[in-house]
Parts: C-alpha cells; structure tokens; sequence
C-alpha cells in the first residue's frame, strides 16, 4: 500500500538521480569516450542520411535522363550538359 503513495514515488526517483549524479561526478573520465562516441555516431548518421539524399536525386536525374532517350529526346542523350552548336 505504501509504495504506490506519490511521495515515495518521488522520493525513488530523486534519489536515484543523485546516485546517478554522483556516479557521474566521480567517474566523469568514464563518461568522455561515451560523450564522443555518442557525437561521432551522431554525425556519422548525419553524414550517411545526406549520401543517400544525394545518391537518391542522382538516381532519380538518371532514371529521368534514361526515359528521355527512351522516347528519343536529346535530353536523354547528352543529359545536363548538351553540346554548344
């Protein structure tokens, strides 16, 4: 019965938290390769979301290039970059 009163709940958890801090405050030097392993994976996935954007729009430019010659257009066959007449 006691343990579901909402002060002991409370209780739990800030106490909890300050063991949590303490362990952090004392073992801080345990925590920095976490910390950057953390933001390297972070921006890693940052890195491999914007390569595949851009590997996307690469595919969809070719797929769009191909239906072009497809049908005979001069896109199709030069692409972004047609010849100077």
């Amino acid at each position: 019965m006691w343990r579901q009163h909402p002060i002991v709940g409370t209780l739990t958890y800030a106490i909890m938290a300050f063991i949590a801090l303490g362990v952090v405050i004392n073992f801080w030097y345990m925590f920095v390769p976490l910390a950057v392993v953390g933001v390297g994976g972070y921006f890693g996935i940052q890195r491999a979301k914007a390569q595949r954007a851009e590997n996307a729009a690469l595919s969809a430019r070719a797929q769009a290039e191909h239906e072009a010659y497809m049908r005979g257009s001069e896109v199709g066959m030069f692409g972004r970059f047609p010849p100077e007449v």
